[in-house]
C-alpha cells in the first residue's frame, strides 16, 4: 500500500479498530487505482520479470522504477509453440542500473551499458527480472498524500454515494467528484506517470 493503516486513521482522526479490515481495503483499492489508473505503473515493491525490445544503443530504458535491485538480463528468442529460450545471459558487471531508489530516483529506470557495446536490436529480445518500488518506509511524501485523499474519497463516497452536497447546521459540505480527484491527483502525480500515460 502506499500508506499505512495507522497514517490513514491518523487523517481522518479514527481511534476505534472496528472497521480496520474495512479501511485496509479501501487503501488497497487507492493504492491500485492511482497505480492503474493516474500513472500508469507499479509503485509498491514488487518483483517483475519483463521483456524489451533491444535499443541498439547503450542503454534500456524500463517501463517500472524506481529500481531496488536487478537479479537477472537474459538476451532471449523464442521456439517454434512461442516459448522463451534463453540464449545469453548478461553479467551483472556489464551493465550499471541508473534509477535506484536509495538514490531517492522516483520515475522509471534505465540500464547502462558497462564497457562500450549496446544492446542487441531486435522485438521482445531481453528478458529481465527485477524489483522495483517503493517500500512503506521509502514512499515520498507526495504518494502517501495522493494514497490518504483517494482512500478518503472512497471512504466518503460509501456513505454519501451520488450525493453532491450536505446541509450542517447553518452551512453546508461539497463533495469531491471523481472527476476533481483525478484532476487533483494528475497534477500531484505529474512527476510519476508513464511515458505516454
Amino acid at each position: 500500500m502506499l500508506t499505512n493503516l495507522t497514517n490513514f486513521k491518523e487523517s481522518l482522526d479514527l481511534q476505534t479498530t472496528e472497521n480496520d479490515v474495512y479501511l485496509a481495503n479501501i487503501l488497497e483499492r487507492a493504492s491500485d487505482f492511482i497505480e492503474r489508473v493516474i500513472v500508469g505503473r507499479v509503485l509498491e515493491e514488487q518483483e517483475l520479470v519483463q521483456t524489451y525490445d533491444g535499443s541498439g544503443m547503450n542503454h534500456l530504458n524500463l517501463t517500472d522504477g524506481p529500481i531496488v535491485s536487478v537479479s537477472s538480463i537474459a538476451l532471449i528468442s523464442y521456439d517454434a509453440s512461442g516459448a522463451i529460450v534463453v540464449d545469453e545471459t548478461v553479467s551483472p558487471g556489464d551493465y550499471i542500473a541508473v534509477g535506484l531508489r536509495d538514490r531517492a530516483w522516483k520515475l522509471p529506470g534505465y540500464l547502462q551499458t558497462n564497457g562500450g557495446w549496446s544492446w542487441l536490436s531486435g522485438d521482445q529480445n531481453y528478458q529481465i527480472t527485477y524489483t522495483v518500488g517503493f517500500t512503506t518506509g521509502s514512499i515520498p511524501g507526495d504518494l502517501e498524500q495522493a494514497a490518504i485523499m483517494t482512500a478518503t474519497f472512497y471512504r466518503n463516497r460509501r456513505k454519501d454515494a451520488g450525493t453532491t452536497a450536505r446541509n450542517v447546521g447553518d452551512g453546508s459540505i461539497t463533495f469531491r467528484t471523481e472527476k476533481e480527484l483525478r484532476e487533483e491527483l494528475d497534477s500531484l502525480l505529474a512527476g510519476y506517470k508513464a511515458v505516454g500515460y
